[in-house]
C-alpha cells in the first residue's frame, strides 16, 4: 500500500476526535471558562488577514471523498455529466429552493431531500442550503492567453457571473497543482492541466476552483491554502499536541497503576482519576492549563491525546498538522466534493447523499477564528463582472 492509500485509509477509518463526555463531566472541565491560552504558551493569534490565491495539492489527495462511489456509479457514456457546483439560493434560482423548505417542513429527510431538489444543508454555521447544479454544457474554448471556462448554469443562476480564464500557474514548476484568484476572476492550472485541458482530470480540477469562485461571490466559507495553516493561531494546535506529547508517558504510568491497584473498576474511571492526580502533580504547568486561560477546542485536544488510545494519538498528531488542517477547512472540503462528483449525472446525483470528507466536527470555519475576514475585500463589482470580449475566443 502507498504512502497515499495509507494516509487515505487512516483519514477515513480512525474513530473522530470528540471529548468523551463523561470524561469531561468527572474530570470537572465542563465547569472551566472558555478563555485564551497565555502567551507564553501558544503565542498571539495573527490578525485577520487577505487570502487571494489557493493552492490544491496533488490532484490525487483531492479525490478522497468520492472515489470509490464515482468508480462504483459510473458506467459507459456517464462522463458526460460534469462540473456539478453547489450554489446558495439566489433571485434566478428560487423555485428548487421553495421546494425544499416545503419538503422540510413536512419532514422530509436529507436523503429524500436532495432525491427530490438536489439541494443539501451545507455544514457551515447558517447551514445554507445549497443546490447542485448538474450541467454537461461546460466548455473550454482557447483563447489568445490560455482557456476561457463557460458554465452556462452558473451564468444562468449566478448574477454577476462570467466566463473565466485559466492560464499558466504562477509557479512555471507546478504539475497538477492550481488555484483560483478572485481578485481577477482567473484560475491558475499547472503544466498538465494546461497540456490537457479537455481531460476529466482538467474538467475535475475545474470543478474544484469553480467552486471557490462560488464561495467567493456569494461571501460563502472559502478555501486556503498550506503556507496559511503554519501561522501562530494555527501552530497553536500543534503546540498544544506537543504539550500533551510531554505528560503522555506520566497519564499512562497513572493510569496502569490505579488499575493494577484494584483503585479503579475499568480503564476510564483510572483515566479519570489519572487525569486528577496529573493536574495535582504538575499544578504549575498542566493544573494552570486547565484551569486557566485556555480556549475549548485546545483544552479538548489536550485532553483527548492525554486519555486516547495509541491510534488515536496518531490521527491526533495527523490531524494539526499544517496540510490536514487545510484538508479540514470547510472550503475546501466542499470543493474536493464538487470535484469529486464532477462526473455523476442528474440520476446519480439525486441518488446520492453529498458526503464532506471531513467530520463536520473537525472542520475550520473561518467565522470560528481570528481570520473570519478571510471572506476578502471584494474587487469592485463592476471589474469583478467585467464582459469577457468576444474576440478572446478562437
Amino acid at each position: 500500500m502507498s504512502k497515499r492509500l495509507a494516509y487515505r485509509k487512516k483519514i477515513q477509518t480512525l474513530p473522530p476526535a470528540s471529548v468523551h463526555p463523561d470524561a469531561l463531566e468527572m474530570m470537572g472541565l465542563l465547569a472551566s471558562k472558555p478563555m485564551e491560552l497565555g502567551l507564553s504558551l501558544l503565542g498571539d493569534p495573527t490578525s485577520p488577514m487577505e487570502v487571494s490565491a489557493r493552492d490544491t495539492p496533488d490532484m490525487d489527495r483531492a479525490y478522497e471523498a468520492q472515489d470509490l462511489l464515482n468508480n462504483g456509479l459510473l458506467g459507459a457514456g456517464a462522463g458526460v455529466g460534469m462540473a456539478g457546483i453547489f450554489l446558495p439560493e439566489t433571485k434566478k434560482n428560487t423555485k428548487p429552493f421553495i421546494k425544499f423548505r416545503k419538503l422540510e417542513r413536512a419532514g422530509a429527510t436529507p436523503e429524500e431531500l436532495q432525491q427530490e431538489t438536489l439541494i443539501h444543508r451545507s455544514p457551515d454555521n447558517q447551514r445554507t442550503p445549497l443546490l447542485e447544479v448538474d450541467d454537461n454544457q461546460m466548455e473550454v474554448h482557447k483563447a489568445n492567453r490560455g482557456y476561457l471556462v463557460s458554465h452556462p448554469a452558473l451564468e444562468e443562476a449566478m448574477p454577476g457571473y462570467v466566463p473565466m480564464r485559466m492560464d499558466k500557474h504562477q509557479n512555471p514548476n507546478a504539475y497538477k497543482a492550481g488555484y483560483y484568484n478572485p481578485n481577477i476572476h482567473e484560475i491558475g492550472a499547472g503544466a498538465y492541466l494546461m497540456d490537457n485541458p479537455y481531460s476529466d482530470d482538467t474538467r475535475k480540477f475545474l470543478s474544484h476552483e469553480l467552486q471557490h469562485a462560488v464561495q467567493n461571490l456569494h461571501g460563502m466559507e472559502p478555501g486556503s491554502n498550506v503556507q496559511l495553516h503554519e501561522e501562530p493561531y494555527f501552530r497553536r494546535e500543534r503546540v498544544a499536541i506537543d504539550f500533551a506529547k510531554d505528560y503522555a508517558a506520566t497519564m499512562d504510568t497513572f493510569t496502569d497503576n490505579f488499575l493494577k491497584s484494584g483503585q479503579a473498576p475499568d480503564r476510564l474511571e483510572a483515566q479519570r482519576m489519572a487525569f486528577k492526580a496529573l493536574t495535582q502533580s504538575y499544578p504549575d504547568s498542566v493544573g494552570m492549563l486547565f484551569n486557566g486561560n485556555t480556549p475549548d477546542h485546545i483544552k479538548n485536544l489536550i485532553l483527548n491525546y492525554l486519555v486516547g488510545e495509541p491510534d488515536e494519538r496518531e490521527y491526533l498528531k495527523l490531524m494539526v498538522q499544517p496540510q490536514e488542517q487545510y484538508m479540514r477547512v470547510l472550503g475546501e472540503s466542499q470543493a474536493r466534493l464538487s470535484e469529486g462528483r464532477s462526473l455523476l449525472d442528474t440520476n446519480q446525483r439525486a441518488a446520492t447523499m453529498p458526503e464532506y470528507d471531513r467530520p463536520q466536527e473537525l472542520m475550520i470555519r473561518w467565522e470560528d477564528t481570528p481570520y473570519k475576514n478571510i471572506k476578502m475585500r471584494q474587487p469592485t463589482f463592476e471589474r469583478l463582472i467585467r464582459k469577457i470580449p468576444k474576440s478572446l475566443l478562437r
